[in-house]
């Protein structure tokens, strides 16, 4: 090939290679493509093109392998405008449909070819009203490009997903897109739009680590937006709030096949990210779907309602209830003896309870995932990452976290402790340092007396002795009255108060330190009714009964 294109130079003849796709490959290799291109020029005299990823071209061209090539002639395509691209094609079809090259061959495919103009021209003014003319277009528009980023055929797959989905009837809204981004109607389709609480190997107690990551990404000055930020940037911010690694590098490699996050060294097409494997060498931002998220997507009712079908709960009353609401909306949906459209069963979910019960049952989860301390004062992006959730949940929710009813504080020792630009932020107990006094001082309301059944048991916990210890039946029982409420795992200090309120006299209260520490001793962790969980998060220890804990009541109460 070589010699023929130097044979067709050498005849006077201008010659240009065009090297197509090298954008899609990642960027080692468009830079050995680059090298390559200038190698065939230099030996046959031909002009070679190649394609570029814009920011692969311009990262290099300041500090990179294009800085040595300065009479590179450039063209720069800008991206594609998707509000354009679907105007043409309506006006196409209401216009030039009847003339098209195609004509012959609908006639033979279709039996009715009148009927076939009428169903296009239905589905493009469908299109039309929803996307062109209704006021919610843009938010429909910007979620559908937001996905796709500059990629025409995956923008046009969404577009018809969510066609599919929503029908030709009515005009659609941004609510409903959403939800057909979201739920799948045929076999080994996945959701286009990921629940971002889902926690990393949808287990552990860490509901907003994904949040904390682009709420960080988004913070950052204007330089690293653009940019993007090492992985171990990212790791060693994360790390403050007690995460532990493995759990940071998990998250982050699952945000850039979920599109929330963009890894600047490879390219953005869905064959690229669905193996992707973490870079450390990479550079990461945030990516425009991981800014729609914050902007829009998590406020979204109908994401808060859907959401709440693979959320993993870590209380079973929270669990109970949500499932409670979640069986009434089916019966309501199938009561009618017929399937409802696609609309009215998203109304029937979306005015229930199921975005208000999930919007609580996080924000008391994101009281519990707090664990800022005084470092907290003088580290600016955790403050500024930490506001940005702390508000994405006051919206969230329609509920308080810092002043509900379903939650209490303790006196704070120190206002500059608790209180940061208007926030109130919840110290967690050290499980290193046992003169720590960082302690959760939020703690739930308990909804059931149990004072009946701590009587019943005819058991004096004022004065007990077990194994050398008073904490063994004391937290035997605490656990026990927290698995009457329908919670299986407790903190040291959600017992400590059951202890106080139920257990013990006013005169021999207990603190949740020593609570604690009891829980880390030898003699408890060797109690085989004793499950400590870990799973969780490292400042969030997390305490219940194991299977076989009824034999062992027995022992120390019966």
């Amino acid at each position: 090939m070589l010699r023929a294109l130097k044979q067709l130079t050498s005849e006077n003849n201008s010659v240009i290679l065009i090297i197509d796709n090298v954008d899609r490959a990642h960027e080692k290799f468009q830079e050995e493509m680059y090298a390559l291109s200038h190698k065939i020029s230099s030996f046959t005299g031909a002009k070679t093109i190649i394609t570029l990823r814009e920011f692969t071209f311009f990262k290099n061209k300041s500090g990179g392998f294009l800085d040595v090539r300065s009479d590179d002639k450039v063209i720069h395509l800008k991206a594609p405008d998707f509000e354009k691209l679907i105007s043409k094609r309506i006006k196409y079809i209401e216009t030039q449909l009847d003339d098209d090259y195609r004509k012959k061959e609908w006639r033979r495919r279709y039996g009715n070819y009148d009927d076939f103009l009428k169903g296009m021209r239905q589905h493009a003014s469908a299109i039309k009203k929803s996307v062109q003319i209704s006021s919610d277009g843009h938010n429909i528009l910007e979620t559908l490009s937001s996905i796709s980023w500059h990629n025409i055929r995956y923008f046009y797959e969404l577009l018809k997903r969510v066609h599919r989905q929503l029908g030709s009837t009515d005009i659609w809204n941004s609510s409903e897109v959403i939800a057909a981004l979201m739920a799948s109607t045929e076999i080994g389709e996945k959701p286009t739009l990921p629940n971002l609480f889902i926690p990393y190997q949808n287990v552990n107690q860490a509901y907003f680590l994904k949040l904390r990551l682009i709420a960080f990404l988004s913070i950052l000055k204007a330089g690293e937006v653009t940019n993007g930020v090492p992985v171990n940037r990212i790791i060693d911010f994360l790390k403050l709030y007690g995460y532990q690694r493995g759990w940071i590098t998990a998250s982050l490699t699952e945000c850039v096949k979920q599109r929330l996050i963009e890894c600047l060294e490879i390219p953005s097409e869905a064959e690229s990210i669905e193996n992707f494997e973490l870079d450390y060498d990479g550079t990461y931002r945030l990516s425009p779907l991981g800014l729609l998220y914050l902007n829009q997507i998590i406020k979204n009712r109908t994401y808060q309602s859907l959401i709440s079908v693979d959320l993993p709960f870590h209380s079973l009353l929270d669990f109970d209830s949500i499932k409670d609401e979640f069986d009434l909306v089916i019966s309501c949906m199938t009561d009618q003896k017929k399937s409802l459209i696609f609309k009215e069963g998203l109304d029937i979910i979306v005015n229930s309870s199921l975005p208000q019960k999930t919007g609580e049952y996080l924000s008391k989860e994101l009281i519990k995932e707090q664990t800022l301390t005084e470092g907290f004062l003088s580290h600016s992006e955790l403050q500024l990452t930490e506001r940005k959730v702390q508000e994405l949940f006051m919206s969230l929710s329609e509920f308080d976290i810092t002043n509900s009813q379903s939650t209490k504080y303790s006196e704070p020792t120190s206002k500059s402790d608790t209180e940061i630009g208007g926030q109130q932020c919840l110290k967690f107990e050290d499980d290193e340092d046992e003169n720590e006094n960082f302690e959760l001082v939020a703690t739930r309301e308990c909804e059931i007396d149990h004072r009946d059944f701590v009587q019943s048991l005819e058991y004096e916990f004022d004065d007990c002795n077990y194994l050398g210890t008073e904490y063994i039946p004391l937290i035997f029982c605490a656990l026990r009255l927290r698995l009457i409420e329908g919670i299986e795992y407790s903190s040291g200090a959600e017992l400590t108060k059951l202890i106080n309120d139920y257990l013990v006299s006013d005169t021999n209260q207990k603190f949740p330190n020593n609570v604690s520490r009891a829980l880390r001793s030898a003699k408890l962790q060797s109690q085989n009714w004793l499950d400590c969980r870990a799973d969780m998060h490292v400042k969030n220890k997390m305490f219940g009964l194991t299977d076989c804990w009824e034999k062992h009541w027995a022992e120390i109460f019966l």
